[in-house]
């Protein structure tokens, strides 16, 4: 469960997150880049043009590349309400990115305590893989949401929840 609004670690990450995606937007709008450009975004306006599908037919192999097609139905399922431009599809990874620095925080607090899920969420979000991938249209951070949350649910001993996370 998320904290109180008054726990004041919570409100310094929910600070530093509004500056982070506040900077981070100005740069939405760039032009896809490298795997975004002929592999991960050609894929994900397949996705949203043949219908949203985990199934492996749902796209060309050409595109999934044999990649798991989660994040591409994810990605297009997203593009199915806010459409397919770079900018939206930027925010659909910003999103994620964002996601994942609140995922840090929850299991950092529930290992250890409120200041080891501070610093490990800022540990996140000024670590330079993380910065590099965070409005960039590729898997690797909703892989490691997903972890975090596995782990998460593994700790709180939720079989179910880290069947699905995993």
């Amino acid at each position: 469960a998320l904290p109180l609004r008054r726990d004041r670690y919570f409100l310094t990450l929910l600070v530093l997150l509004a500056a982070f995606v506040g900077w981070r937007a100005q740069y939405l709008d760039i032009p896809f880049y490298w795997d975004e450009a002929w592999v991960y975004a050609p894929a994900v306006k397949a996705m949203e043009a043949n219908g949203v599908s985990i199934l492996p037919d749902a796209i060309a192999p050409s595109l999934s590349r044999g990649h798991p097609l989660l994040f591409h139905a994810l990605a297009g399922l997203w593009a199915t309400i806010f459409g397919t431009t770079a900018m939206s599809l930027h925010a659909f990874a910003l999103t994620i990115a964002a996601l994942l620095v609140l995922a840090v925080f929850i299991v950092g607090r529930t290992v250890a305590s409120s200041e080891v899920a501070l610093g490990a969420a800022a540990f996140v979000l000024t670590h330079e893989g993380f910065l590099a991938q965070s409005g960039l249209l590729l898997p690797e951070l909703l892989l490691a949401l997903f972890s975090v949350l596995a782990l998460h649910q593994f700790l709180l001993r939720k079989t179910l929840g880290y069947a699905v996370f995993s």
